[in-house]
């Protein structure tokens, strides 16, 4: 079948199609009728992703925030959870009256629909649940929410609650963790802090105990001593070595004139250049005078008297160098003695600056240990006093003006589409079944012969007339009573 006979067959049957469509949309009307009317309230938040929290950015080593498209699936899913929903019922329960009646009718449907099995929050949550849509603005952090409700003002306030709810979980999520951490660290915070006082009670002690307080300016004063000593010792040990040895050579030797201490003597070079003067005027006089006069003999034991000093000094310097060797021996003696003292003391010190740094380090590790959990006790305590959060409100929910459900439009645009569709289906199946001839072409196509005469279609003036005539024709041929029934039946309906 080709369109035009198509269009001649659904010209034909336009009284079939136009009984089907006004069916439908008829079918349609009463839908659109029966239907609930139903509200939609719609709010808008912004998730701000390029937000940067302040007190993580704050702390050292933070990870990175997570991606912008897994934070707004976990904004989508919080918002759509029984926890956001559950404290929505709970506000709108302790709303005023209006609210209350509204979840007065809903738990009689409740009743109703489940004869009061289950829970009613579970069934209320899941209820509304189907009432939510929630949508993500492409390429940007907005969430839409909107609400279907009964009633206008039903479907603002339980959009209103429920992004209250949604905001109040939001910021409760954030500072509920918070808190905890808070608490947590201010309790390690006091056992660090008992730790830290032992620690320095334990390192007073010990420098108390021995004596190690400024240890380190009087370790090096100690050391300072024990390298004076050590010098100390080692030029008298050299002395007493020499001296050691000019006393042997004196007493090897039998004569202590030879000894250079001797020989450079003060005094006993004075004596022998006297002995020496006195030695020449002796050996003037005698040439002079003779070996007897008064004059060689005054000064032979003048020379006399030169010499026994010269020799009495001599043997005292002697005997002094010995004392002196003896004396350095004492002076080594007592060095080594102080030196080992000393050493002693420093090892004594040191051994006690050396565990007062163990306990100084243990001091430290407390210290930073403490300081470490007050940071992040105040730290978590600044987090859990914050009133913001990266969430806020772009549109609040309002009455809506008009429903959203049904769409009068939509059901009966479609229902017309549908009529139409089923209307040339039936005006076709009714030509398949009773097929008539509509056009010239159409006998050649059929008979498979040539069309001989082809009659104008009469004219509609024609056609009355021919239908007057008709009825005219029909009277006459009826009996006279029938003709009365007939003029009575056309009367009536006049």
């Amino acid at each position: 079948m080709d369109w035009t006979r198509m269009l001649r067959v659904l010209l034909g049957r336009r009284r079939l199609v136009g009984g089907v469509v006004a069916g439908l949309l008829a079918l349609g009307a009463a839908l659109v009728l029966l239907l609930p009317t139903r509200y939609t309230a719609t709010a808008a938040v912004l998730v701000d992703l390029a937000q940067a929290d302040p007190l993580a950015a704050a702390a050292p080593n933070a990870p990175p925030g997570p991606a912008a498209t897994s934070t707004l699936s976990t904004q989508i899913d919080l918002l759509t959870s029984s926890r956001v929903l559950l404290r929505a019922l709970h506000s709108l329960r302790a709303a005023a009256d209006a609210p209350t009646r509204a979840l007065a009718d809903e738990r009689e449907l409740w009743q109703r629909a489940t004869r009061g099995r289950g829970d009613y929050d579970a069934w209320w949550v899941e209820r509304r649940r189907e009432d939510l849509i929630v949508k993500p603005t492409r390429e940007s952090g907005v969430i839409t929410l909107s609400v279907t409700h009964e009633e206008a003002a039903g479907a603002a306030r339980l959009a209103a609650a429920v992004m209250q709810a949604y905001l109040d979980t939001v910021l409760e999520l954030r500072v509920g963790p918070a808190r905890q951490y808070a608490r947590f660290f201010e309790e390690r915070a006091a056992q660090q802090r008992e730790v830290l006082a032992a620690a320095q009670a334990r390192l007073a002690e010990h420098q108390r105990r021995v004596g190690v307080a400024g240890a380190g300016e009087r370790l090096d004063i100690e050391n300072l001593r024990l390298l004076e000593l050590s010098s100390q010792l080692t030029a008298m040990q050299a002395a007493r070595v020499d001296s050691s040895e000019r006393d042997a050579a004196a007493r090897q030797a039998g004569r202590g004139d030879r000894l250079r201490e001797v020989s450079t003597h003060p005094i006993v070079v004075g004596l022998q250049g006297q002995l020496a003067q006195q030695q020449a005027r002796l050996g003037e006089l005698s040439a002079r005078q003779g070996e007897n006069h008064p004059q060689v003999i005054e000064a032979q034991a003048a020379v006399a008297q030169l010499r026994g000093r010269i020799e009495a000094e001599t043997a005292r310097v002697a005997a002094g160098l010995g004392l002196a060797s003896r004396v350095d021996e004492g002076r080594v003696a007592r060095l080594q003695q102080a030196l080992q003292a000393q050493r002693e003391r420093v090892l004594r010190l040191k051994s006690g600056t050396d565990a007062a740094a163990v306990l100084e380090r243990e001091v430290q590790a407390a210290q930073r240990a403490y300081d470490t959990l007050l940071a992040q006790a105040a730290r978590s305590q600044l987090e859990s006093e914050a009133k913001s959060t990266q969430v806020s409100v772009l549109q609040r929910p309002t009455t809506p003006a008009r429903p959203s459900a049904p769409k009068t439009g939509t059901i009966l645009a479609v229902f017309t589409l549908f009529a139409l569709l089923l209307g040339v289906a039936a005006a076709l199946l009714a030509e398949q079944r009773d097929a008539r001839v509509r056009a010239a072409a159409e006998v050649t196509h059929a008979l498979g012969l040539p069309l001989l005469v082809s009659l104008p279609p009469p004219e509609p003036a024609a056609i009355a007339v021919r239908a007057a005539r008709a009825a005219r024709a029909r009277r006459a041929l009826l009996p006279p009573t029938g003709r009365r029934r007939r003029g009575c039946a056309e009367g009536g309906k006049a």
